[in-house]
């Protein structure tokens, strides 16, 4: 499987090349076209017919929003010692970091989350936490989740559920230093190796349009008449359909509308 991201910031930025004839803007792009590529960030993906695409799908930025659960200790027996655990689900894994904080009351409990989520050191960083009476409330930070337990007696209200943010600058850079392996890079600790400058600008936000095909060609292994190879290539491009009029549902000209009419 090969992928690519292509980080266009300006409409400028992304050419495509059709049948061996010369670069040109994605709004040539015609149903049915075959041999097309497509060229940004000074690197060009494979050939793709139009009939070899599998799907496009488009994804509008998004700040995402933060998961919110709190945790009501006024029923605990005045015998049963309260306490809070947190578990940090977010990385998904089996071994998953948990902390339990105890105290006399919610506000004692309160206080050493805050001294918890404030170390840069924790696997916590960067929840909050506030306090009314005996419930207290947990937020944990965009893109990351959490699951609740506590003393018996204690009652638990998942209230907002987490969604991921989409196309902010920091998850444009992680996806592009994600697959920046295919361009030749790695050794992955990024020392002594020189990374090539991120086109990724901090300011802006990108819509994320992603085209996926299965590429054919002759087989030389005697077993098959074609072999296929899985590519897929990402597009983060400015939302902004001024800067870039190649922005997703922008009429006519968005790269999810051209991507579709060259489908057909």
């Amino acid at each position: 499987m090969a992928t690519q991201v292509f980080v266009i910031n300006a409409t400028a930025d992304l050419k495509i090349q059709v049948d061996g004839a010369a670069d040109a803007a994605l709004t040539t792009i015609s149903a049915g076209d075959a041999a097309v590529n497509f060229f940004a960030n000074g690197k060009r993906s494979v050939d793709i017919d139009s009939s070899e695409i599998v799907r496009v799908t488009s994804l509008a930025h998004s700040a995402g929003t933060a998961q919110v659960s709190s945790i009501d200790l006024s029923g605990v027996a005045a015998s049963t010692t309260e306490y809070v655990k947190i578990i940090n689900t977010t990385l998904g894994t089996m071994n998953l970091p948990v902390m339990s904080f105890e105290g006399d009351d919610a506000a004692a409990i309160k206080a050493l989350m805050d001294d918890e989520f404030g170390k840069a050191d924790s696997e916590f960083e960067g929840f909050s936490a506030a306090v009314s009476g005996q419930t207290i409330t947990i937020t944990a930070p965009i893109n990351s989740s959490f699951r609740l337990a506590g003393a018996e007696g204690s009652s638990i209200t998942y209230t907002t559920n987490m969604s991921p943010s989409v196309g902010l600058a920091d998850d444009v850079t992680a996806l592009y230093d994600q697959y920046a392996g295919y361009d030749g890079i790695t050794n992955r600790v990024g020392f002594p190796v020189v990374r090539p400058t991120s086109p990724v600008d901090s300011d802006i936000d990108y819509d994320i349009c992603v085209l996926e095909a299965v590429t054919k060609a002759s087989s030389k292994d005697g077993m098959s008449a074609q072999k296929g190879e899985y590519v897929k290539l990402i597009f983060a491009v400015n939302t902004d359909a001024t800067a870039c009029n190649l922005a997703v549902g922008t009429a006519t000209t968005g790269i999810d509308v051209e991507l579709a009419q060259w489908q057909g």
